[in-house]
């Protein structure tokens, strides 16, 4: 009969190797969540002996291990060296530019901190490191390549640091600190109140909130849609991002998203199983797209491309010129132009959509959302436009992933959308403000900005001096205790910026002012 021999960790760990290489591979392996458990199995007599690691090469002594063998009256029969080769293991497939996260049991990581840290990667200790890479076997190879949200592993960071008394204040992410008109709120608490909303709406929405969206872009743009059929109504226009990808994307297929740019136009294209092709936006070109080097290039095999103006992060405002353009592209190429708008109210006097170009309907679909221009971000609220036959096409995917938004949140985007120019005067005139407060930050840091940005951000160069926006991010966070975005989460044409969110109160500002002079003065 086998003999049983426990360990911790789990078939594939180098203990198991020690195990065999002591014992026979004939063994039969007990596997243990710690240490303790290994004693604890072989003094109970679940096992006929143990294996457990005593000494580090690098970590030294693991002086709760001799501990614990001290304590249990268990003796040592003998010892194996055991040579540490470790390797970083991927799904087939998986280039190491596409890498974001390495799972390890701590030890392994610290072997391999050498190497580890020449890379932007997020390091998790895990329990196990060979269960790690079973983990990661098992995991969809749709997910390869993406991480978690950059913003949802910075938060958990700065929650850490708040407990700990720190204080952050966080001038990363765009989600609007302002409240909704109060005819809105108004709207949805009376609806809230009626027993008949309570129950499955329709997945295009209701007639009232389509008509809204129709009247809106006819008032502010000055396009002319069909309530009843160029409309659909979505639950955030993030959904739409991915709706439209699995709508109009194959395995083999390619999709044009902007670097720097909106990290889920990747994520969405990617989960789809297509592939993304770059394109570059640099200020030397005023984050446009290079037309010249895009039609040199062969795009046989791009189905659609992603644009997004005023653009986020660089807050670059569109042009006539430019979105004639793009829709020329479109038509030439035969891509589809899917053009994310929800900033163009924010700090801009003429907002412009991309479906008021002659023509543009063939190409061009357009995401639009009430997140950003009437502070209504936690509410979901978007919107998708186009021709009749690609708000249907999209609608057949939707419909089996989601359903109708509650009737109550509907009729009161419906009042939102009807709301006049003097509120969004009142709401820009607050805009206005704090972006004085974020210019005078970035000045005291010494980046360079243009002033003529739309949206809810400032994109700025960084000095030379910090090397790049990762290190400022990381140095005022670390030294000020405030938190702004590097812009190489965008993509690393932002490698050299950082953008500043203007969704956090002038007194707010003027404090983070203050730490980050006082942190340089260090």
């Amino acid at each position: 009969m086998a003999k049983r021999i426990s360990i911790q960790g789990f078939e594939g760990s180098f203990h198991q190797i020690a195990a065999q290489q002591f014992f026979g591979k004939t063994i039969d392996i007990f596997p243990c969540a710690t240490f303790r458990d290994v004693i604890e199995s072989t003094k109970s007599s679940q096992t006929d002996a143990s294996v457990m690691a005593i000494e580090n090469s690098i970590a030294g002594s693991i002086l709760a291990n001799y501990n614990l063998l001290h304590k249990s009256n268990l003796q040592i029969a003998g010892e194996v060296y055991l040579p540490i080769r470790q390797h970083l293991l991927v799904n087939p497939g998986v280039r190491l530019e596409d890498i974001q996260e390495v799972h390890s049991h701590p030890m392994a990581i610290l072997q391999c901190m050498e190497y580890l840290a020449k890379f932007n990667w997020k390091l998790v200790e895990t329990e196990d490191t060979a269960l790690s890479a079973k983990h990661i076997h098992q995991v969809a190879n749709r997910l390869n390549g993406i991480g978690e949200y950059y913003f949802s592993q910075k938060l958990r960071q700065i929650e850490e640091m708040n407990k700990a008394g720190a204080a952050v204040i966080n001038l990363g992410i765009g989600s609007p600190d302002m409240a909704p008109d109060a005819t809105v709120i108004d709207t949805l608490q009376i609806e809230s109140n009626k027993p008949t909303v309570h129950g499955y709406q329709s997945y295009k929405g209701v007639p009232k909130l389509r008509e809204a969206m129709s009247d809106w872009y006819q008032r502010w743009y000055g396009v002319s849609l069909d309530p009843a059929a160029e409309i659909l109504p979505l639950i955030g226009s993030k959904e739409g991002i991915m709706h439209i990808c699995m709508t109009y994307l194959n395995e083999g297929d390619e999709a044009l998203i902007p670097n720097p740019g909106y990290p889920t136009y990747r994520s969405a294209v990617t989960l789809a199983g297509a592939k993304c092709v770059e394109y570059k936006l640099t200020e030397e070109q005023n984050w446009q797209p290079d037309f010249d080097a895009l039609q040199s290039s062969d795009l046989s095999k791009v189905k659609l491309m992603w644009v997004n103006y005023p653009h986020m992060p660089t807050g670059q405002l569109p042009t006539a010129e430019l979105f004639e353009k793009l829709v020329a592209f479109g038509q030439k190429h035969n891509i589809l132009i899917c053009h994310d708008n929800p900033y163009s109210f924010i700090l801009n006097e003429q907002p412009l959509s991309l479906l008021s170009v002659n023509g543009a309907k063939d190409v061009v679909i357009e995401l639009n959302s009430l997140s950003k221009s009437h502070n209504m971000a936690g509410w979901r609220i978007g919107m998708l436009c186009g021709e009749k036959e690609r708000i249907d096409e999209v609608l057949r995917f939707k419909s089996n992933m989601d359903s109708g938004m509650f009737l109550p949140l509907q009729l009161a985007a419906a009042s939102a959308l009807a709301l006049d120019e003097e509120w969004h005067e009142k709401l820009n005139d607050q805009y206005k403000a704090r972006r004085e407060k974020v210019f005078e930050l970035l000045e005291s840091v010494g980046c360079r900005y243009s002033t003529s940005q739309a949206g809810l951000f400032v994109w700025a160069k960084v000095p030379a001096e910090f090397g790049d926006g990762y290190a400022l991010s990381d140095q005022l966070l670390n030294e000020a205790k405030v938190f702004l975005t590097p812009g190489g989460i965008f993509g690393n044409e932002g490698d050299n910026y950082i953008r500043v969110s203007l969704c956090s109160k002038v007194e707010n500002l003027e404090l983070a002012i203050q730490r980050i002079k006082t942190s340089l003065k260090k």
